[in-house]
């Protein structure tokens, strides 16, 4: 089966779109929210309520997590020693992840 992509192109002219996008899982959900200044947040957010689903009640609870780097980082990171993909810090507790993204568009 192949995966359900969503395109958020961010621009009026070419489509128009919502500015808040939302996945809902058993335990969770994913949001994207386009900010006034053109930015995007990105959210994974865990709930304390009970979903039914075919195999039960769920919620939901990190059970792992990690940071991938560029390769320029990554390859310091080797060389030092240090962690090449390490877990978030207080995952165990964590119940909300959220990054800021700021598209940086390229000459054509």
């Amino acid at each position: 089966m192949k995966p359900v992509i969503v395109q958020v192109f961010g621009d009026k002219n070419r489509k128009l779109e919502p500015e808040h996008h939302r996945i809902e899982f058993p335990g969770g959900a994913i949001s994207i929210d386009r900010t006034s200044d053109g930015k995007y947040w990105a959210h994974i957010a865990l709930t304390d309520e009970i979903f039914e689903t075919h195999q039960g009640k769920a919620r939901g609870r990190v059970v792992s997590s990690r940071v991938d780097f560029n390769f320029a980082e990554y390859k310091r990171r080797h060389e030092q020693g240090e962690p090449t993909i390490p877990p978030i810090p207080g995952m165990n507790d964590a119940n909300h992840f959220a990054v800021c993204v700021e598209p940086e568009y390229l000459p054509r």
